[in-house]
């Protein structure tokens, strides 16, 4: 479980495989107080074992609800001076991040250019060949959406697919 929640956390801020640069960039990304409360809370999560799997498909669904259950309890995360982010769940298969904009404005945000930023950010994060994204996609194997709000009102959504498509 604990590499999915690192996997977790890689597809929505860059940080190096779990080892101690990864650990090190954690703590750079969201201090030391998260986490040493994200490992807390990994070490504390009962054995999947001692769970009853009757109203789960297979083990997946128990991993993907235990990951996102451990990440929410450290959110938010300020992941740079602009971008918080607020939220995370599943939508069966599919990995929805949500973040709040901070400093810039809707019309600066939404701008052609800016959006096209944001969605090559998203696809060279959650398309690289890395093992730990062909891992996350093994467990959120229909994609990721990033939602994107300022002021609480949504204003972007990028639906990613596995094969690294956008839905429209």
């Amino acid at each position: 479980m604990i590499k999915i929640i690192f996997l977790l956390l890689q597809l929505c801020f860059e940080y190096s495989q779990y080892s101690n640069d990864g650990i090190v960039k954690l703590v750079d990304t969201i201090g030391t107080e998260k986490t040493q409360r994200l490992i807390q809370l990994i070490d504390e999560y009962p054995d999947k074992k001692d769970l009853d799997f009757d109203n789960k498909i297979d083990e997946s669904d128990y991993y993907r609800e235990a990951a996102i259950s451990v990440v929410k309890k450290i959110l938010p995360i300020t992941l740079d001076e602009y971008t918080t982010l607020s939220d995370v769940n599943a939508e069966g298969n599919v990995v929805v991040y949500q973040y709040e904009i901070n400093g810039i404005t809707p019309d600066e945000f939404l701008l052609p250019d800016n959006r096209e930023l944001v969605k090559k950010a998203i696809v060279e994060s959650y398309c690289s060949d890395s093992p730990q994204i062909r891992k996350m996609k093994k467990y959120f194997n229909e994609g990721a959406k990033y939602t994107y709000y300022i002021d609480g009102k949504r204003i972007l959504i990028v639906d990613v697919t596995t094969d690294c498509s956008f839905k429209k």
